[in-house]
């Protein structure tokens, strides 16, 4: 179970964390413990350093893990490279989910122990174990908009009813939101039937088209044009092309199979058709780079490193310098989204349900005038 977490901490502090001596027997962390790390740079009077908690990473001592964990704002995420992800690993990075940490840092240890092509897939493994966790994130979000709308409809179906006898004597005087309120909350009671077939019909259609040649390509197409979603979905092809090919070259694939490869990874029509015209250049001649060069939305930065990478013969490092970039700065976006779309969510929420309860209580404030 050694993961060389330890190992790390008392190589970049010089202080072994693992205190008791069963625990030194065993090679395995029962017990939280603490080292300091000085900031580089810094005078040693500074005071500026960093307070390292080694938590235990074996899954019976999560009560352990859990105690040196809350208050961290940072996680260092230490996983063997000839082992991978561990069922702890998932564990851990649902706890630090939960107490709100979003900044960690994945240390890869013991790679001199095993070879390339398994490191890559180490490191693969990874960064799918990291990608699920940011989907789960944003499940949140999507249970509190779910939840946020039941509760939206059944005040209109349910609550809004019983107060539509006792509006109708001040309907003049009732503010423009009960009335719009009102009006809703009866079309919903009145043609439910229809809403809801409406609802079914219009899913079933989107799905049918979804599933259809020109639907997969005109979602396809809508991935990489639309505002504000085009430059992730970009990135997101970009990595996974990039790494296919590079790792590809970096073996000894040639380039037509290895984009023959990268075309099964990435699950989008236009690309997909990109990616053809890019092996179509380079069966005719012009170069790998020239379909980057040629095609708007490959970013300025990646068409300069690829045709840096195709006239020096390093492409196959080039490229996968740059999916490791692209999908640094993917981390960063979809973070930062997932930090913003929960308070976000609330406060429209909120607003919303806030409209909601002030197109009732006002109308009763008037009733209650008008008997005074």
């Amino acid at each position: 179970m050694d993961h060389g977490k330890t190992s790390l901490v008392r190589a970049l502090t010089g202080i072994n964390t693992d205190r008791w001596r069963e625990e030194q027997d065993r090679g395995l962390t029962i017990d939280i413990g603490f080292a300091r790390l000085p900031l580089i740079g810094q005078p040693p009077d500074s005071g500026l350093e960093i307070g390292v908690v080694d938590v235990p990473g074996h899954e019976d001592f999560v009560k352990n893990m859990l105690a040196g964990a809350t208050g961290i704002d940072l996680l260092l995420l230490v996983i063997a490279a000839d082992e991978g992800p561990m069922p702890q690993t998932r564990e851990h990075l649902a706890i630090a989910q939960l107490l709100g940490v979003r900044t960690g840092v994945v240390a890869l240890t013991k790679a001199d122990r095993v070879e390339d092509d398994w490191l890559h897939l180490a490191e693969e493994t990874v960064r799918e174990e990291l990608r699920r966790t940011m989907s789960s994130a944003l499940s949140y979000p999507a249970f509190l908009l779910s939840f946020s709308l039941g509760v939206i409809v059944f005040v209109l179906v349910v609550v809004f009813p019983k107060f539509a006898d006792m509006f109708s004597s001040i309907r003049d005087d009732l503010p423009a939101t009960t009335l719009v309120l009102m009006a809703t909350s009866e079309f919903l009671i009145e043609h439910w039937m229809i809403v809801i077939l409406s609802i079914v019909i219009g899913i079933a259609t989107l799905i049918w088209w979804a599933q259809t040649p020109a639907g997969r390509r005109g979602l396809d197409q809508w991935k990489m044009s639309v505002v504000g979603l085009k430059t992730i979905f970009i990135q997101v092809y970009l990595i996974q092309s990039l790494r296919v090919i590079g790792l590809s070259l970096g073996n000894g694939v040639s380039i037509t199979d290895a984009l023959a490869s990268s075309r099964e990874v990435v699950a989008n029509r236009v690309f997909q058709e990109f990616l053809d015209e890019v092996e179509r250049k380079v069966v005719e001649g012009s170069g790998f780079a020239m379909t980057f060069q040629e095609t708007a939305f490959v970013p300025a930065t990646v068409k300069q490193m690829i045709t840096t990478g195709e006239s020096t013969g390093n492409l196959p490092r080039i490229l996968g310098r740059v999916a490791d970039y692209y999908e640094r700065e993917l981390d960063k976006k979809l973070g930062a989204f997932a930090r913003l779309i929960e308070p976000l969510m609330l406060i429209v929420m909120g607003g919303i349900v806030g409209l909601i309860v002030s197109s009732l209580i006002l109308p009763i404030f008037q009733l209650s005038r008008a008997v005074g």
